[in-house]
């Protein structure tokens, strides 16, 4: 039982510490597939897989009346062809993207 316990906890501990690499960013251009991000080499690399998110609606606690901020929609996936020092290229292979909308990768 103690054993399921640890394992599941480090298991919590390992998709979070996978959450905790990605970065996000902005869609800097588009061009036609190609998508230009503001994530450069200190936070993507060549062949990285990247996502673009669109923001949807406001989420608010039904509680509080907080806002949570916005419920993030997938728009586009692709992979990173170039990465220089302040900027990455990818190209689309699913979707769309536009300039504004978050991109992670």
């Amino acid at each position: 039982m103690l054993f399921l316990r640890v394992m599941k906890n480090l298991i919590l501990v390992v998709a979070l510490s996978a959450n905790a690499w990605a970065a996000d960013g902005t869609v800097v251009r588009v061009d036609g597939p190609s998508v230009y991000l503001d994530l450069g080499a200190s936070a993507a690399s060549v062949g990285r897989r990247f996502e673009v998110l669109k923001a949807g609606p406001e989420l608010k606690h039904p509680v509080t009346g907080e806002s949570l901020g916005p419920v993030w929609e997938r728009q586009g996936v692709g992979a990173l062809s170039s990465v220089e020092e302040k900027y990455s290229v990818g190209s689309l292979t699913e979707g769309r993207a536009e300039v504004g909308w978050k991109a992670r990768v």
